[in-house]
């Protein structure tokens, strides 16, 4: 998960189906399928597309695919350019798409963006594509690039059997151990997991933690990245202050002000950003 906060540092399992032999005497018995933790992804059929040249009379080839993807939170095109002639890419500012499921609006974006996943249906997705290759070729003598482009259309149906995820409650508890040394328990108590799990520290006198989970980040923080966390499950992060002391500075940027706590911290999940807790006071 990306973070964009000031001074924060920021499998799948195959389901298999065994087939047993069993006397005829007894009743068969069936084995529950392996839940998945990947994403569900489904494809349009892909295109061979021309990328034409506005300048010379040439032309590149490329196979385009489009799929959908869901995590059971956020819904997603997923795209690609393959067996181009040259480098192809496909420019995310000037392609777009509109989705529905089960003939209702669900939204319109730009590629590389996601819409919100409404639940199991069926979804007919119209993606408007811009196919982009750009090569270097000599003309009279000299090197000149050339630019070639594409602009496919794709439009269909695909049905997702994904339930709409559950979102994870996430809460922090800080307690002091002594006077240098503090203990966050984060907690999950929603219904729904935590995919993703970071903790950050914005420090107005650094702050460190002895725990392969998190990192010193400029300025003196940490980023603690926790990982999956199921509902009910809980861990904890001890911090400890370093000897560098800027709690009676002047010291003063956008999230920092003259007399803050020594430092604030923030839960972040694959369902967005938390809100910033102040910490002890700095003394």
């Amino acid at each position: 998960m990306t973070k964009n906060r000031t001074l924060f540092a920021a499998a799948a399992l195959a389901a298999g189906t065994v087939a047993l032999s069993l006397p005829t005497s007894m009743p068969a018995v069936a084995t529950p399928a392996a839940v998945s933790a990947a994403p569900e992804r489904h494809c349009l059929p892909s295109q061979d597309v021309i990328l034409r040249s506005d300048y010379i009379n040439t032309t590149r080839k490329a196979t385009v695919s489009l799929c959908l993807e869901t995590d059971g939170k956020d819904i997603k095109v997923v795209s690609a350019a393959t067996d181009c002639d040259t480098t192809c890419v496909i420019l995310t500012a000037t392609s777009r798409w509109t989705l529905k499921q089960d003939g209702e609006d669900v939204g319109q974006t730009q590629l590389g963006k996601q819409l919100a996943y409404k639940g199991e249906g069926t979804y007919s997705v119209t993606a408007d594509l811009e196919v982009y290759a750009k090569e270097s070729a000599e003309q009279g003598g000299t090197a000149e690039d050339q630019t070639y482009t594409a602009k496919p259309t794709f439009s269909g149906d695909l049905s997702f059997t994904t339930r709409l995820a559950q979102a994870p409650n996430m809460s922090g508890e800080l307690t002091a151990v002594d006077d240098d040394n503090w203990r966050l328990t984060v907690t999950n108590s929603g219904a729904g997991a935590a995919l993703t799990t970071d903790v950050s520290f914005i420090s107005r006198s650094d702050v460190k933690a002895d725990d392969a989970r998190c990192k010193e980040t400029s300025g003196g923080g940490l980023a603690c990245s926790l990982g999956r966390m199921e509902p009910s499950a809980t861990t904890e992060i001890t911090v400890t202050r370093s000897g560098k002391q800027l709690c009676k500075s002047t010291w003063v940027d956008s999230t920092m002000t003259k007399n803050a706590p020594l430092f604030r911290w923030a839960i972040d999940t694959n369902f967005g950003q938390g809100a910033v807790t102040a910490g002890p006071a700095c003394t």
